[in-house]
């Protein structure tokens, strides 16, 4: 059980720094290969350390920064078809036609400022943007929740 506190602790902890500090130079010089490198080394070491516990939680440990991974590629793949739709139902300025994908993150200190984004790597953003780069940050956690209770609750 102590085992699985830290190892799960280390694994939130380098997806955090991964997602905060990381993600758009991932997305903006497709770094994908070595985020997927880095998935499988966290996923190796949880079926290493976590030996012990049960299969349900070394998978979802384990894959966190799969899933992450997986949803940044998605939107890689995806963003500017859905940038363009969203400007052709006027839900979305002109000015960010044919843009790509900014992440933001919220700046805790001052809750009434705008998110900050890298500006070397991208332009402004939108609010599709600022949407996704909160579920780039909630769903890879939820998505382990629910893998982790869906095995225990089918104990497989």
């Amino acid at each position: 059980m102590k085992s699985m506190n830290l190892f799960g602790l280390i694994s939130v902890l380098i997806y955090l720094c991964v997602q905060f500090i990381y993600t758009q130079k991932i997305y903006g010089y497709n770094y994908f290969f070595r985020l997927l490198v880095l998935g499988f080394i966290d996923f190796f070491t949880a079926f290493y350390f976590l030996r012990n516990e049960s299969l349900g939680l070394r998978i979802s440990i384990g894959s966190l920064i799969f899933y992450y991974t997986f949803l940044l590629f998605l939107i890689k793949k995806g963003y500017k078809k859905i940038n363009k739709l969203l400007i052709e139902k006027d839900l979305m300025s002109n000015k960010y036609l044919d843009k790509d994908f900014t992440y933001t993150n919220w700046n805790s200190k001052n809750p009434t400022s705008p998110a900050w984004w890298d500006e070397k790597l991208a332009l402004s953003p939108s609010w599709f943007d600022r949407l996704l780069s909160y579920l780039l940050l909630i769903m890879p956690l939820l998505i382990l929740w629910v893998v982790n209770f869906i095995f225990k609750r089918y104990e497989l």
